[in-house]
């Protein structure tokens, strides 16, 4: 294994999980800002942990040859993208649900990084 790149994909690895050390950066002014107040911490957390389905996900693909490490970093990449112009633009819309208003996108964003994160420690390794 060429250790440059053993370097760098650790070097990534790492900087994946930024996008979600971000949320906590800001969770003061999240709080202030969404409807969910102080129940926005453990909401997140939930999303944020049910994405680590996302390797088993990679594994069952993988095993059953339905995709490619380059198809996988691909859709990867792309969800990561998309779910930080999510982030971008659309943090603070809100959707009534069962006549509340709830920060949808957040976490479907919050969820999308994730999985990006969760699953990119195991597709970015070198071969």
């Amino acid at each position: 294994m060429n250790r440059r790149v053993s370097i760098a994909s650790l070097l990534f690895g790492f900087g994946s999980w930024i996008t979600i050390t971000g949320f906590w950066a800001e969770l003061q002014v999240l709080i202030q800002r969404t409807p969910e107040k102080w129940t926005l911490p453990s909401q997140l957390t939930l999303f944020i942990q049910a994405a680590n389905v996302g390797p088993l996900i990679y594994y069952a693909l993988r095993k059953f040859r339905w995709c490619s490490y380059v198809a996988a970093n691909h859709v990867q990449l792309a969800i990561g993208v998309a779910c930080c112009i999510v982030l971008m633009t659309a943090w603070d819309i809100t959707i009534d649900i069962a006549g509340q208003p709830r920060s949808v996108w957040l976490f479907v964003a919050a969820f999308g990084l994730s999985l990006t994160d969760c699953t990119s420690s195991v597709t970015f390794l070198p071969l």
